[in-house]
């Protein structure tokens, strides 16, 4: 209980839930935490290199680090099937193929 505690489950919640969502919400605890230890360390390095320079980038050099670091964009739904497939296709898997029920 201690555990689902630190991960942000009340113990009033705790007694509710199932073992398999006390496991995803101890697993999406686990992961948060390790993008916080990799974010932390991204920007530790970032600094202590930094610090290094003897010319500072220009702010182009600084946007284009900040766009590289946004989300990817949302694939659209060709896009999406094309991915599908083509892992389908490394894999060796079998694609049936079913005509739209008009």
């Amino acid at each position: 209980m201690t555990e689902a505690a630190a991960a942000g489950i009340p113990p009033d919640r705790f007694w509710h839930l199932t073992f398999r969502e006390l496991f995803n919400a101890m697993q999406g605890e686990r992961l948060r935490r390790r993008r916080d230890r990799q974010s932390l360390l991204w920007a530790s390095w970032h600094v202590a290199a930094w610090t290094r320079v003897k010319k500072f980038p220009s702010a182009e050099n600084l946007n284009a680090m900040i766009r590289k670091m946004d989300p990817p964009r949302h694939m659209t739904p060709r896009e999406q099937r094309g991915a599908i497939l083509g892992i389908a296709k490394a894999l060796g898997a079998e694609v049936v193929y079913r005509k739209k029920a008009a």
